[in-house]
């Protein structure tokens, strides 16, 4: 058995508590968001639009297509607080249209679209 001083030890048992919390953190996280009981069904508003291009290369590296793609602006209210996301896909692109979601109840600006 390896001999191991006192601060040795101390530290070695610190390691291992704050490894223990960070695991049960990450067991909680991940079961909250996945108890279906937390997400509350609202409605959000399509308010805006933007294009956005990335850029990408393919062949030699001499050849950039520019990869474009729409982001659409959202907006929802909870509890008298506006919150404002971008998604990609929506079913129609008219300004008020209305898009079906899920905010997480203990954290409202996490959503999820339906």
């Amino acid at each position: 058995m390896v001999d191991m001083d006192g601060g040795a030890f101390i530290a070695l048992f610190v390691c291992v508590a704050i490894f223990a919390v960070y695991l049960a953190a990450i067991n909680r996280n991940k079961t909250d968001y996945e108890d279906e009981s937390a997400w509350v069904d609202s409605e959000a508003v399509l308010t805006g639009k933007q294009n956005t291009y990335e850029s990408s290369s393919w062949g030699n590296g001499y050849m950039h297509v520019p990869a474009e793609h729409t982001e659409y602006e959202i907006e929802y209210w909870v509890d008298n607080v506006r919150y404002v996301k971008w998604i990609e896909n929506v079913p129609s692109e008219e300004s008020g249209t209305k898009i079906p979601i899920q905010y997480y109840r203990e954290r409202p600006s996490r959503f999820r679209e339906c």
